[in-house]
């Protein structure tokens, strides 16, 4: 493992849509995985919704970049049952999905993957969502445990939290380059795209003891099912078993830093009464000095 959590190069990610990959799709989609993995075990829920004045900066600096009117979202501080540091998420008015809801589909995710996202943003409308290094968007109702799955992996790729490569690096393209197809036509679209749609397939599998395995055509995406098996569920105290369910036990064992509290009119840092210390159970990792990568799914 690499322990430099430094986002991919924006050059790799450009260099790697340009054109479609070569090998075909094994499915159309993934839309038969997705029922099953909305059923995942969630851990619990505690949510507390801020005051009008203030905001997490990471939700602001998103919300601004997509054009957006910060005034016009509601911040909350998100604690998930096993983790020791809470989750900052905001929603957009008039959002299609309550906030309970958003946050039970977050809580499906295994907890060592959700371990790398840090702001989760909610739009109102449009379809779709997005990582950008360590925060994550989703637009109008794309906000399913599939999607969410699909946008966490991008940032346990560009935080570096699998155990020896990203997607940018000659080891994925080896196990690329030994297969013969991908898993649906959307990861035909870049490397880093047909790497994010392997976990959902493994912890499908899992959850299901084995039902993946029944569909013959899928040694032609065995090598690189088996990689991402691999790299995810290496073991150490800072990552390691991303794809391990909520109902394993795990704990978050490492978080990014949380963003700064800030007045959503001016981006200036909020005063607020009190500030919870940092956990000093985990590992917390300052956020990467690059300029992140951001994805543009239209996974949905």
């Amino acid at each position: 493992m690499r322990y430099s959590n430094v986002a991919l190069p924006v050059g790799m990610l450009a260099s790697n849509v340009a054109a479609l990959l070569a090998h075909p799709a094994l499915w159309p989609n993934l839309d038969f995985i997705a029922p099953t993995l909305g059923t995942l075990p969630a851990t619990s829920v505690s949510i507390s919704q801020w005051g009008s004045n203030e905001m997490s900066k990471g939700c602001r600096d998103r919300v601004v970049a997509d054009g957006k009117s910060p005034t016009n979202f509601k911040q909350y501080s998100v604690k998930l049952g096993d983790c020791s540091q809470e989750w900052y998420i905001c929603q957009e008015n008039g959002a299609p999905l309550s906030i309970n809801d958003l946050a039970q589909n977050f809580a499906r995710l295994p907890v060592r993957m959700r371990q790398w996202v840090n702001n989760v943003v909610h739009y109102n409308s449009g379809g779709g969502a997005y990582a950008y290094g360590s925060d994550v968007a989703f637009f109008g109702g794309s906000t399913g445990t599939a999607v969410m799955i699909h946008e966490a992996t991008h940032t346990v790729d560009f935080g570096d939290g699998f155990y020896s490569m990203q997607s940018g690096d000659q080891e994925w393209l080896d196990a690329y380059n030994s297969d013969t197809a991908v898993p649906d036509d959307y990861a035909r679209n870049n490397l880093v795209e047909n790497l994010a749609q392997f976990p959902g397939l493994i912890i499908y599998d899992r959850f299901t003891n084995g039902q993946l395995q029944t569909h013959p055509e899928l040694p032609a995406i065995g090598h690189q099912l088996q990689k991402v098996s691999d790299q995810g569920d290496w073991n150490s105290p800072y990552g390691g078993r991303i794809l391990d369910p909520t109902s394993s036990g795990l704990t978050c064992t490492r978080r990014w830093a949380l963003s700064a509290h800030v007045n959503p009119s001016t981006g200036v840092s909020a005063k607020i009464a009190a500030t919870a210390a940092a956990p000093t159970d985990i590992y917390i990792m300052p956020e990467p000095e690059t300029a992140p990568v951001k994805t543009e799914c239209t996974i949905e």
